[in-house]
Order: structure tokens, then sequence, then C-alpha cells
């Protein structure tokens, strides 16, 4: 079982005078080395990939000294590749591009590419029904459980197909509930305990298969066992590895295939500690006042109090792999790795067929439950804008919604428990299928809009990440941080960071995104009292 730990107030506050001068000083180094020189339109473009990387460590150095964060930041380009990084790993040294992070959902597009190669071998295909693969794979755990089974008749509608776009209409089993008491016990028995508590929702399903588009991690794990229940797979559901046909055999050896963790600790193959913290969630209450989204003072005291007194905070590191969702979040390694799964994915597009390919990146906008107006889904793969205000602006957010509050994987309000293996799905969906293509799709989430990636976020126990392909750099990048405290701090702070600084350093473009900077000074002001302390840095 896992013993939260918790902070005394006495020890922040003798700490709280080394973080302000700590701060003061870096503020004050980085604006006295100037930084970089200016730009000159001769560089060439390694020089111009260089000073992105250099320009990215000061501030990702900076705002890790500052919040006490672990991250990094991978980004790779026709022109080279590199990571930058901050914080300390797990034995206290600096952490470095060859750490490895939780990516949670960012291993569904892994899973979604296993289950397209195997239609591209012929093994499956998006019209086959999911049971006839999925019953067999739940048969080597040894039980006589099976899909209709579980969630009721109307399971045997849904298709490969609609698992891998959400649109199969399954509940998902993480909500606070569940998620609490899995990671107080630390483990799990097998991949069915995520079925079941699927299955025990009411309802279990949130539309008839086929006629929504709703997130639910519950769709990846029953892939994971459509591909258990395929000829020549393993016999045992912990020697499935969904990344056999994305890594060679050189980049496993090298260290920089990504790992997929079924049993035993999770420091068996993470170095950097997570931490989930009991108060995430909490800043609801914040008060939307200002053109920003924000009321500067009412987020400055929060954010004080929560140094002076934070809340309960539980280390991820030594509980059972089996936690993670299995083949819906059990991704572990560097974010190099992630970086140049995306890049061949994406840009050498070695990965599938081009048919398949298209197919991946088809996607309908979350049409049901969280999320919804504001993510495109495709097969594994989803569209999704970093900056809130452009979101706010295509009306894909409410105006009252807020900006603190932007969750990367479904955490629905409400839990609900009992069987429901006869229920049926909501009558008031209508019986047609999700619209797919960009031009259905709000401005924000078009090709061409900065700030606009395709890939897929993560949010699991202790770590938030994001990761994918940004179109207009035709660069891929993956970026990570080991605490859960603010939902919207890898996309709207690290991410929106290195899409600006890029298109400045690489294009020589200008791209006001308006996404981030109110995070920074909003704790900044809470700190230093100073809200302009960092803007040199932050601008």
């Amino acid at each position: 079982m896992l013993v939260p730990r918790r902070k005394s107030g006495l020890a922040v506050y003798l700490q709280l005078p080394v973080l302000l001068l700590l701060t003061v000083l870096g503020v004050v180094l980085l604006r006295q080395s100037g930084s970089t020189p200016p730009r000159s339109p001769s560089l060439s473009a390694a020089d111009r990939l260089a000073r992105l990387r250099s320009e990215l460590q000061q501030r990702v150095s900076a705002i890790s000294r500052y919040t006490g964060y672990a991250m990094a930041i991978s980004f790779k380009s026709a022109s080279g590749e590199f990571t930058v990084s901050g914080g300390a790993h797990a034995d206290g040294g600096p952490v470095t591009e060859k750490d490895t992070f939780l990516f949670g959902s960012g291993t569904k597009p892994v899973t979604a590419v296993a289950v397209l190669q195997a239609i591209d071998r012929g093994l499956l295909s998006e019209d086959t029904p999911a049971w006839r693969s999925v019953d067999a794979g739940i048969a080597t755990l040894g039980g006589n459980e099976t899909l209709v089974g579980l969630f009721g008749p109307i399971a045997k509608d849904v298709t490969i197909g609609q698992l891998l776009r959400m649109q199969a209409g399954l509940a998902d089993f993480d909500v606070p509930g569940f998620d609490a008491e899995l990671l107080r016990r630390g483990r799990a028995n097998t991949p069915l305990d995520f079925l079941r508590g699927a299955a025990a929702l009411s309802p279990a399903f949130d539309c008839a298969p086929g006629t929504c588009t709703a997130y639910s991690s519950t769709n990846y794990v029953v892939l994971g066992f459509a591909l258990l229940g395929l000829q020549n797979a393993p016999s045992v559901w912990t020697e499935l590895d969904q990344s056999v046909g994305a890594a060679t055999e050189l980049e496993r050896r090298q260290g920089h295939a990504l790992h997929f963790l079924d049993r035993g600790p999770l420091r068996a193959k993470l170095t950097v500690r997570g931490h989930e913290d009991a108060s995430n969630g909490d800043e609801a209450a914040f008060p939307a006042s200002t053109d920003l989204g924000f009321n500067l003072f009412e987020v400055s005291a929060k954010f004080l109090q929560g140094l002076l007194d934070p809340a309960e905070d539980t280390e991820v590191w030594s509980q059972d792999s089996t936690v993670l969702g299995w083949t819906c979040g059990n991704g572990v390694g560097t974010t190099k790795a992630m970086a140049n799964f995306f890049w061949k994915l994406l840009v050498e597009q070695s990965l599938l067929s081009p048919p398949l390919l298209e197919s991946m990146q088809r996607t309908a906008l979350l049409d049901t439950g969280w999320s919804a107006g504001a993510i495109a889904y495709g097969a594994g793969l989803m569209r999704y804008q970093v900056s809130y205000q452009k979101r706010l602006r295509d009306g894909m957010l409410a105006p009252e919604s807020n900006p603190f509050l932007t969750p990367l994987s479904p955490q629905p309000a409400t839990e609900h428990g009992g069987s429901n293996v006869s229920a049926q799905p909501p009558a008031r969906r209508a019986a047609k299928p999700p619209t797919t293509g960009e031009a259905h799709l709000p401005r924000a989430l078009h090709s061409d809009e900065w700030g606009m990636f395709i890939g897929h976020g993560g949010m699991t126990y202790g770590f938030l990440s994001e990761q994918g392909y940004i179109p207009q750099l035709n660069a891929t990048f993956s970026a990570v941080v080991n605490h859960v405290k603010r939902d919207f701090f890898v996309p709207g702070v690290l991410t929106c960071m290195l899409v600006r600084l890029a298109a400045l350093e690489l294009r020589d473009e200008t791209v006001d995104l308006e996404c981030g900077d109110w995070y920074h000074k909003a704790q900044e002001a809470a700190v230093l009292q100073d809200a302009a302390l960092l803007s040199d840095i932050m601008e």
C-alpha cells in the first residue's frame, strides 16, 4: 500500500527564503547573460536549431528551478534533434535525455499502430466485430468472461475500428473513485479489472456503438485483448509488447525505444519519480475575471497557501506496473524515444501503409463526455490546440470555463456503481456515424493553425505529457513533467513555449498563442510579488 507523504508547514517556511533567493538569482543571471546573440538571416539550419535548443534550455531550467518539477522536452526535425531537461531524477542527479518518464495515454498511438499493423497483415479489419478476438484474448487469462458477458448484448456490435476511434460508446473506467482505490492498493490483478470497472458503471455505454465519439480509455484495454487473441500472439498477457513493430532491434539496444510495463515495480524502468497531488482539481473555485481568464490576486493567494501548507503528495515510484492500465497507458521511456516514434510514424511514414496512415489521421470531433467539442480523434491520434484563447475564440470552450483545469485524460465529475450488463445506451443519441474530416473541425484544429498538433496527450499517476507532430515545422516533439498539480501545464506552458520559440528561431515568425504566460506570471507574483520579473524569460 502507498503511504502519502506530507511536508510540514515549518519545513516549507524554512525553504521559502531559499526558493526566493534561487529564483531571483536565476532571473538576474539570465538577464545578465544576454541569452543568445541576435538572429541573422544567414544562420544555417543547424545554427538555428542550436539557438532554439539554447533558448529552450534556459527557460526549462528556470521553470524547473522555480516549480521544483522534473521535466524534459525533445524536438526532432530534418535539421537534427535535441532534448532539454530540468529537475532531478530519482537518485538526485540532474535529469538528462536518458531519463525515463511515464506517458500514460501517450501509449495509445503505439497500441493503435500495433492494431493497424495487424490489419495490414490481414489478421483484423476495422469492420471486424471486436468480440471474436477479444474473447480469445480474455480466455488466455483462464476465465470464462466475454465482452458481451461484461457489457451486455449491445457489445456484440462493437467493431475494431470503433474501438480505435473512440466510437464504440463504452464507458470509461477512469473515474475518480476507481483511480484513487487503484493507487491506494498499488496494483491491479489483471487487465480485466479495468473492463470490470467500466462494466459496473451505469450506463456502461455512452451511446450506441458507432453513433458518437466519446473519449474512453476502456477502448484501448479492449484492443489489448484483441491483440492478445490473435494467432501467434503471446499466451500470457504480461508478455504482450505492442511496440514490436514500432522500434528496431538497434533502437532497443541503444535504449532509444519505448518500453511497455505489464507487471513489476515501476522503478524497474522508471528513473524519475512521479508525484500525485491530492489537491489536483481543487482550484475549480478560481474566478474568471480578467481578459486572461483569472483573478491574479486570488491565484497568488491560493498558490502561496499551497507552498506554506501543501496537500498530501503521493510518490509514484514503487507501485506495480499494473496500475497503468495495460495497453491504454503503460508506456515508459525517454522523450527522445517518443519524439522518434512520431517521426517514424508521421514524417518518415515508415510504420504503416499509406491507406492505413491516412485512415489513422482521419479525425472526428469528440461530441460526448470529456472534452466534447475541444479535441478531434482519429485512430489513436488526436488533434489538439494548445492555445486556450484560440479554443475560446472558436467556441470549443465555454467562456466561464477555468483555464487552470483543462484535463488531458477523462475525469468525469461523478462516478457510478452497480451491475450494468443489461443496460441499453441512452436513447437520446441519434443513430448516425460521426462526421470526419478537417472541414468539419473548428478553425483552431486545422493543420495550418499555429498551436495545433497531431499526436496524443497523457495524464497518468504522477505524470503529464504531450507528444506528436507540428505540421508548420514538419517536426515532432515530446514534453513531460513529473507532477499533475496543473492539468494544463504541459500543453499550455511547455508545448506552447516550444512552438512559439521554434516558429521564431527556425522560421523567423512571431506567433502569439496566448496560452501559457498567465500561469508563470501568476506563480511568480505569488512568490516574488512581481509578475513582470520573468517577463524577458517568457516573452
